[in-house]
C-alpha cells in the first residue's frame, strides 16, 4: 500500500509504501534508533539496539547523529549529559517511571541542537532540570519538551545558578507541553 493511483516516490520515513516495492520504510529512512534499559546490565552484547539495549543513557546519547531517536525504558539514569545533534527525540516510558538525576549543581540535560524533542521523562536533583541553551549569536531553533516531571531541584550552595525547573536560554521557538514542576 502507499502507492495506489500515485506514481512512484523516493521512500521517506512515514509507514508507507512510497516506492512501490512493496516495502515501508526501508533502508535508513527513520534514522537511528537507540535504546536505553537501565535493568540491562549483564547483557554481554549490549549494543543500543531494542534487544540489547545500552544500559546507561551516556551510551546512547555517545552515539547520537542527526534525526536519531533514543527510546529510554523505565528506570533511574545519571544526567548532566548533553544533545547537540539536531532533529533528535528522546522518547522516555513515562515521566512517572523514568528519572534522569542531574549531579549535584548540574543540569539534567542539556541541548544545544535544533529542532530536538524530549517527552516522556523525569528530571531530579541538581540545579536545572533540563535546559534548551544556545549562545549569544548562535540560538538553538525549536525544541520542544513535554510530558516531563521535575522535582527536587536545588540552587547549589555557592549560589552560581538559581534552582530552574526548565530552562530556555538564547533559544528560538522553543516549546514546553505539559509539564509538571515539583
Amino acid at each position: 500500500g502507499g502507492c495506489e493511483g500515485t506514481p512512484p516516490a523516493a521512500e521517506v520515513c512515514n509507514e508507507l509504501d512510497d516506492d512501490c516495492d512493496d516495502l515501508t520504510d526501508e533502508g535508513d529512512v527513520c534514522g537511528l534508533h537507540l535504546y536505553v534499559d537501565a535493568s540491562n546490565v549483564d547483557d554481554a552484547l549490549e549494543n543500543g539496539s531494542e534487544d540489547h539495549p545500552f544500559d546507561r543513557l551516556d551510551e546512547a546519547i555517545a552515539l547520537l547523529e542527526a534525526g536519531a531517536t533514543v527510546h529510554v525504558a523505565a528506570g533511574a539514569y545519571e544526567g548532566g549529559l548533553t544533545v547537540a545533534f539536531a532533529g533528535v527525540t528522546v522518547v522516555g516510558a513515562g515521566r512517572d517511571v523514568v528519572t534522569i538525576t542531574a549531579p549535584v549543581g548540574g543540569t539534567g540535560l542539556t541541548v544545544t541542537g535544533d529542532d530536538v524533542t524530549l517527552t516522556g521523562l523525569g528530571f531530579t536533583g541538581g540545579a536545572v532540570g533540563v535546559a534548551i541553551a544556545g549562545a549569544e549569536g548562535a540560538l538553538v531553533q525549536g525544541g520542544v519538551v513535554e510530558d516531563c516531571r521535575v522535582a527536587d531541584i536545588v540552587a547549589p550552595a555557592d549560589a552560581s545558578l538559581p534552582a530552574t525547573g526548565i530552562s530556555l536560554d538564547y533559544a528560538n521557538g522553543a516549546r514546553v507541553v505539559d509539564c509538571e514542576i515539583e
